[in-house]
């Protein structure tokens, strides 16, 4: 079994109880471009999704034929959709990629934040083990 270890990360907001947090370079397969990503770890959402600086530095490239509605707690908007592999570093230093054949990216609008959190959801998430210790700030995911 492989090791994710998360992090307690307030994703800019001072008055945010921290949430777990990974870290994972988001590779978008037609753009050939990469870059790294703080994702807050989502049981409730279905899908993974890029949010706010992260969707802001590619939106000039998506498509608009991918576009789909989308709706969660926080709202609703409409999201591109590119194929994407996540690489995610596990506690001995190896490599895990997990590809997805749609990522969910945010059209941003000028008014729109840029400090949303992108979400890592359960297209991932229930593929592995999460262990969750609030009172000593720890999660891990587990990765068979």
């Amino acid at each position: 079994m492989r090791i994710i270890n998360c992090f307690p990360f307030s994703f800019g907001r001072s008055r945010m109880e921290p949430a777990p947090a990974v870290q994972a370079y988001c590779y978008v397969h037609r753009l050939k471009m990469g870059f790294w990503v703080i994702f807050m770890v989502d049981t409730g959402a279905a899908g993974t999704c890029l949010h706010g600086a992260p969707a802001w530095i590619i939106q000039r490239y998506m498509r608009p034929s991918t576009l789909l509605p989308a709706s969660g707690v926080g709202g609703s908007c409409d999201y591109y959709g590119e194929q994407a592999t996540l690489i995610f570093r596990d506690t001995n230093g190896n490599w895990i990629p997990r590809t997805l054949k749609r990522i969910d990216i945010q059209q941003l609008k000028a008014t729109d934040r840029l400090d949303v959190p992108s979400l890592l959801g359960r297209d991932i998430l229930n593929r592995w083990g999460l262990l969750y210790d609030y009172s000593n700030g720890q999660m891990h995911m587990m990765v068979p």
